[in-house]
């Protein structure tokens, strides 16, 4: 996870920066905010002004709108391999059991014993699919997006210099004015990993940091070895549509969705 050669384009040729070059990080932090922050201030409503159903279809329809209108400024990288989707399979049922084993010991603590949800009525399955579409299709596009890429890149490229008083929210404002630039790997320093992780995980309810810092360490160590972006999404969505049907049939694993 070295910072080696990240300006410049690979030997062969490769460019793993997945972000456009004619917008400097500013310019491009709404196409790649916006539909995570939509997605959880939406889901962020009161259930009395919005049923779980409807504030699924709705946050579908804004979600997938705002995703369409920026598409422009999204990069995947190179299309999946045999090998690659081989891959992302294996990778999704370690990443799914490390997200269950790491969720149920976070709910061991007494601080989060209260969400251990086992109990109830089960959701109905208009709420399960509805969730389970927004899951697997835009939630694994959008946080990908701006955690893996677009915070990965920031952070990979932020400044090191340590000038006085001040320095770091001066780093910050010199970086958000710079532009993306070629990248000869993944953008996977130390500093740019733990940091997405973090940003990523403030995400999630706090009861699931633990599960969401492991998953992301995990799931960076899988973009390391493979170098494409586009496992990590299949990975991500193939773990959330397997949660889906976790707790839509057993009871006892309920905890990971309420």
């Amino acid at each position: 996870m070295g910072r080696t050669g990240k300006t410049a384009a690979a030997a062969d040729g490769a460019d793993y920066g997945l972000l456009p070059r004619d917008k400097t990080f500013s310019q491009l932090l709404p196409a790649y905010l916006l539909p995570y922050a939509a997605y959880v201030g939406l889901g962020s409503l009161p259930t009395g002004l919005l049923n779980p159903v409807l504030n699924g279809c709705v946050r579908t329809v804004a979600v997938a709108a705002l995703l369409w209108s920026f598409r422009k400024s999204y990069r995947f990288g190179p299309k999946l391999t045999l090998r690659h989707m081989l891959i992302a399979i294996g990778g999704a049922v370690a990443a799914l059991a490390l997200w269950v084993l790491a969720y149920r010991f976070s709910l061991a603590l007494p601080m989060w014993r209260s969400h251990l949800i086992t109990e109830g009525p089960a959701p109905s399955l208009a709420y399960v699919m509805i969730r389970a579409v927004n899951s697997a299709l835009l939630v694994p596009v959008f946080e990908e997006l701006f955690c893996r890429a677009y915070l990965g890149e920031f952070l990979f490229g932020l400044p090191a210099d340590r000038s006085g008083p001040g320095d770091f929210l001066a780093r910050l404002g010199r970086r958000m004015d710079a532009m993306p630039t070629a990248l000869s790997a993944p953008p996977l320093s130390v500093y740019a990993v733990v940091g997405a992780a973090a940003l990523f995980s403030l995400g999630h309810d706090m009861s699931a940091w633990i599960p969401a810092m492991l998953y992301f360490l995990f799931t960076s160590w899988l973009y390391s070895r493979t170098r494409s972006f586009r496992v990590c999404v299949a990975v991500h969505g193939l773990v959330n549509v397997a949660i889906a049907g976790l707790v839509y049939g057993f009871p006892q694993l309920r905890f990971l969705w309420f």
